[in-house]
């Protein structure tokens, strides 16, 4: 082999920037050997040729031949001088293997008999190499004074095509080229043992919960004519014909993981996994803020163990709606605004991080918090929504003194925090309101017992767990001496408390 091994992730990169534009891709099968045998650098003819590894093109670098490359349609390998602009002259003889002919097909000087007069457009799917956006070249080996077959003046040949023999400016095929080389590898027999579907996969949403459905289609398998045979998981449900290249499918139900798999021409199986869109709970967010605490900032981080490897989020979008219906009649103060905010809406914030810090400001009012996460695909999804009243808590029963916590010792000591609920008698949980219907509460009760969250005044979280007693204790605490924590704690009543402690 002449072509130097280091050279080898060049000339692959560079086959698909000649190939990718028409969609066809080249994928490298296996690494490389040495065939370390004299009669395979002949430089006579007939060429000697080692034998082929099946279910690939084959390419061989030489180092003596008496021409660039040589390569033949129905055969699958194609001899290459190792030394002659290995990617161009790799690019031609595949050409060449897919079915290309050359450009100056019939038009080896000065005969011109079988060559397609270039002004002549009804030749040019029967002359020279049948394709008709390539006008008719000529053989530069064999027409050494560069003469023109045909002794006119608009005659312009494309030297840039890749199946020209001007290798020193080759670079791009045609789209009829492009044509004949898809319609080669869908349709001839000696091709199909290379076909690919290494870049086909399953499009649509990633995300679906009961009830929902979506569309979905294969995508990288774009030409020929490939069968498809479509499969779901128990709890998903498919909507019509199961064997297009789309479908359209459906939720069921919640149990057990979700795939759907498509199998492409009876031996290429691809999957695809569709979660359940999660609901996130905002931590760290009061029910009720009281203005007289002043303009108080709050840090709101989310929950972010669903992470989704095949679509990740990478932003979030936040959003405040203020309720139409005003708790005071006097509200000249400040409303709530995301701090950093550099929009000119105050009432939406898009984050890279899953925190946000709002300013709730004094101004008397109902408020719901949105938060949706958008993923890398595109796709925009709603993850938690919550409720806040600022100014007084006449619209929510889960107001500030509903119970009271007991946090000992504080500082803490030794990484250990004591915890003593004590709750009123109560026998309705609260439930959150719904600003659009302000005189009613929903049914999102808080179905936890008592969940308690800590995080560092830097909106990290370093704990979280739930308890199902009002008495608890809280062991080997990583926290570091001298610094503020913030300690949130929710009830299965709905009440909500939030305490700040110091570590010793």
């Amino acid at each position: 082999m002449e072509l130097m091994p280091q050279l080898i992730p060049q000339v692959m990169t560079e086959l698909n920037n000649y190939f990718n534009p028409h969609g066809i891709y080249i994928n490298q099968v296996g690494t490389y050997d040495y065939i370390n045998n004299t009669n395979f650098n002949t430089t006579t003819t007939p060429y000697t040729t080692p034998s082929n590894i099946p279910g690939c093109i084959n390419l061989f670098y030489i180092k003596s031949l008496p021409y660039a490359g040589i390569a033949y349609a129905n055969q699958l390998y194609a001899r290459i001088r190792g030394g002659s602009s290995p990617s161009r002259t790799t690019a031609h003889e595949i050409g060449h293997v897919l079915n290309l002919m050359h450009t100056f097909q019939c038009t080896q000087y000065p005969s011109i008999a079988c060559t397609d007069n270039p002004l002549n457009t009804s030749q040019c799917a029967t002359l020279g190499d049948q394709i008709c956006d390539t006008p008719a070249d000529y053989n530069p080996l064999s027409n050494t004074n560069n003469l023109l077959p045909y002794p006119l003046s608009s005659y312009r040949p494309d030297k840039s095509n890749m199946m020209s023999y001007h290798y020193s400016s080759q670079y791009h095929f045609s789209t009829g080229q492009a044509n004949r080389m898809k319609d080669a590898i869908s349709q001839a027999p000696y091709l199909q043992s290379i076909r690919s579907f290494a870049c086909a996969k399953i499009e649509g949403r990633n995300r679906m919960c009961v009830g929902q459905n979506g569309n979905y289609n294969v995508s990288g398998a774009n030409f020929g004519t490939p069968t498809y045979n479509w499969s779901v998981s128990s709890n998903l449900q498919i909507n019509g014909p199961s064997n297009g290249s789309s479908v359209n499918i459906s939720k069921t139900s919640l149990t057990g993981g979700s795939t759907i798999t498509v199998t492409i021409n009876g031996t290429v199986t691809k999957t695809k996994r569709v979660k359940c869109m999660w609901f996130a709970r905002l931590v760290g967010l009061y029910d009720w803020v009281s203005k007289d605490y002043g303009n108080m900032g709050l840090i709101v981080p989310i929950d972010t163990e669903n992470i989704d490897e095949e679509d990740p989020t990478v932003s979030y979008l936040w959003e405040i709606k203020e309720s139409s219906e005003s708790l005071s009649g006097n509200n000249l103060g400040i409303k709530p605004f995301f701090v950093g905010n550099s929009s000119d809406n105050p009432y939406k914030f898009i984050s890279t991080s899953n925190q946000v810090i709002i300013n709730w400001g004094n101004y008397s009012n109902s408020y719901l918090l949105r938060c949706y996460e958008k993923t890398q695909s595109g796709e925009e999804y709603l993850i938690s929504e919550n409720y806040v009243d600022v100014g007084e808590p006449k619209n929510n029963p889960c107001f500030k003194n509903a119970f009271q916590t007991i946090i000992a010792p504080n500082p803490v000591r030794n990484g250990q925090v004591n915890v003593i609920i004590n709750k009123p008698d109560n026998t309705s949980p609260c439930n959150y309101k719904d600003l659009e219907e302000p005189q009613f509460f929903n049914s999102k009760l808080d179905k936890i017992n008592n969940s308690i969250t800590i995080f560092d005044y830097n909106g990290n979280q370093i704990y979280s767990n739930v308890f199902d007693t009002n008495q608890f204790t809280i062991e080997n605490l990583n926290l570091i001496s001298g610094n503020n924590y913030v300690v949130n704690l929710f009830t299965n009543e709905g009440g909500f408390s939030q305490q700040v402690i110091i570590a010793e």
